[in-house]
């Protein structure tokens, strides 16, 4: 069976698939959240999104650098 068409990278996440593009649309959204708000607490990301604080940390800092606006929880 074909998992995935297209150029994107599939990853197994919390025994998900996922493609790199819909990490890069979380952190596009997180970027828009950041600017409107100024700072986002992880806990909440992980919680909206359905991913580990670890992982919502990683997609953030890959793709858009630090977490300086980011809080822990």
């Amino acid at each position: 069976a074909i998992v995935a068409e297209g150029t994107g990278e599939v990853q197994e996440v919390q025994g998900e698939l996922i493609t790199t593009q819909y990490f890069d649309a979380i952190a596009a959204e997180v970027n828009e959240q950041l600017h409107e708000s100024g700072q986002l607490s992880v806990g909440e990301l992980a919680a909206q999104y359905g991913l580990s604080t670890e992982m919502i940390v990683s997609v953030i800092t890959q793709r858009i650098g630090t977490s300086g606006g980011i809080a822990g929880n």
